[in-house]
């Protein structure tokens, strides 16, 4: 017996093309192999017109129209079920008025489809010219991730991590490699990631399919150590600024000592303080 072979339909209307690729893959997990990709909603109107979609997707925002808008016109002139990817800090708000009509409403990563800077908590970098402005110099240049690096001690590689450098100009280097909490003889250099990098979505998806890696921890590393490897490497940028350790509780008292003789309101009074109060030792 012969006959059409039934191929399940998607369509996929999204301006963004790093969500593009994310959500095409994700919907051809789920059988949808062939997804049709539109970037504005009144394409998707018109498709939508001439195909009968199983499922339609509404990455906002859109350049034309509103999500909510063609959502319900999804569902009014459609069987499709119909999702709706919204900003986080909206989703909730979205949801409340969609429910009703049958959207599911579900909240974008914050950042969207946007680069982000990650600065670590135990890492505080004081300077004249921000680290985050540095990374986001670099991404504007090269087009790449960047990371905060800077030659430590030998001896301390192993608490951190190290890179696969190769230098481009300046305080800039190409990154293809790295590997979090080395131990002895694992080490590409003594270049160490520390306190800011500069991301953008691609590493969510390389994060959900991380396994645990050093401390049993899933490693932020790890996920970036494998953007470099497979997709086109990341830019380290030899910053410029006094880098304070805050899991070293000498460097913890330093940062508060120096920041706080550099402070507009007590930095004079904590001076002559200090300069009291050494006499004494």
């Amino acid at each position: 017996m012969g006959g059409d072979v039934f191929v399940p339909s998607a369509l996929i209307a999204s301006a963004g093309n790093n969500a593009n690729e994310y959500l095409a893959k994700h919907v051809a997990e789920l059988g949808y192999l062939r997804p049709t990709i539109v970037a504005s909603g009144g394409e998707a109107r018109r498709r939508m017109g001439d195909i009968d979609f199983e499922v339609v997707i509404i990455n906002t925002p859109l350049p034309d129209e509103f999500g909510h808008e063609l959502s319900t016109y999804a569902v009014e002139k459609s069987n499709a079920g119909v999702i709706l990817l919204a900003k986080a800090g909206t989703a909730d708000q979205i949801s409340d008025k969609l429910q009703q009509h049958g959207v599911l409403v579900l909240a974008k990563p914050f950042t969207g489809d946007d680069p982000f800077v990650v600065i670590y908590g135990d890492d505080v970098i004081w300077g004249e010219d921000p680290v985050c402005a540095q990374l986001i110099r670099a991404y504007e240049e090269f087009g790449r991730p960047a990371a905060g690096v800077s030659a430590v001690p030998w001896a301390d590689v192993s608490r951190y991590c190290s890179l696969k450098t190769t230098p481009i100009h300046d305080n800039y280097f190409f990154v293809d490699d790295m590997i979090e909490k080395p131990k002895k003889g694992q080490e590409f250099s003594n270049y160490s990631i520390l306190g800011r990098v500069l991301l953008t979505p691609e590493i969510y998806d390389i994060l959900a399919h991380t396994k645990p890696g050093a401390g049993g921890e899933i490693q932020l590393t790890d996920a970036m150590a494998e953007y470099a490897r497979n997709c086109g490497g990341m830019t380290a940028v030899e910053f410029t600024g006094t880098h304070y350790d805050m899991g070293n509780k000498l460097r913890v008292v330093e940062a508060q000592v120096e920041l706080a003789l550099q402070h507009p309101e007590i930095g004079e009074a904590f001076r002559a303080y200090l300069k009291e109060f050494c006499k004494t030792l």
